[in-house]
C-alpha cells in the first residue's frame, strides 16, 4: 500500500510540476522537443509506481526512517541524486537537449520525492 501512495504522489506531483507549473511560468519540461504524447499515460503511470516502490523498499528496509519529515529528507536526498544522474543520461544520450534539465531535474526530483518520502513513511504507519 505504501509504495503504491507513493507512485500516486510521484505521479500527481509530476502533473502538477510539468503539466502545470512549468508551462504557467514559460518553462517547457526539460527535452520537450523529444517527448512522446501517444500513449504516454500507461507507462508513466508505471514508472511513479515502480519509483514507489523502490522509495519504499529504501525507507522500510534499510533506512529505519520512522516519521514523516524525515521520511521527506530521505526521498529529497535520494531525488536529487536521481534527478542528476536522469539529467547526465539525457545529455549524454540524446541530441535535443536543454541546460535547464540541470536545475529542473533534480529540483523538481527533490520536491516530488520528498513528498513521496513522506508519504510513505505515514502510509506505514510511522510517527
Amino acid at each position: 500500500m505504501a509504495s503504491l501512495a507513493g507512485g500516486i504522489t510521484l505521479f500527481a506531483t509530476a502533473f502538477l510540476i510539468y503539466g502545470l507549473l512549468l508551462p504557467a511560468i514559460g518553462l517547457p519540461p526539460p527535452v520537450s522537443e523529444c517527448l512522446n504524447t501517444d500513449n504516454a499515460l500507461v507507462p508513466n503511470v508505471f514508472q511513479n509506481l515502480l519509483w514507489g516502490t523502490l522509495i519504499t523498499y529504501i525507507i522500510a528496509q534499510w533506512a529505519g526512517i520512522k516519521t514523516f519529515s524525515t521520511g521527506m529528507k530521505t526521498g529529497a536526498g535520494l531525488g536529487v541524486v536521481l534527478g542528476l544522474l536522469i539529467a547526465l543520461m539525457f545529455y549524454g544520450a540524446v541530441t535535443v537537449f536543454d541546460e535547464k534539465i540541470f536545475a529542473i531535474g533534480p529540483l523538481s526530483f527533490q520536491i516530488r520525492f520528498g513528498l513521496a518520502g513522506g508519504v510513505i513513511v505515514w502510509v506505514l504507519g510511522r510517527k
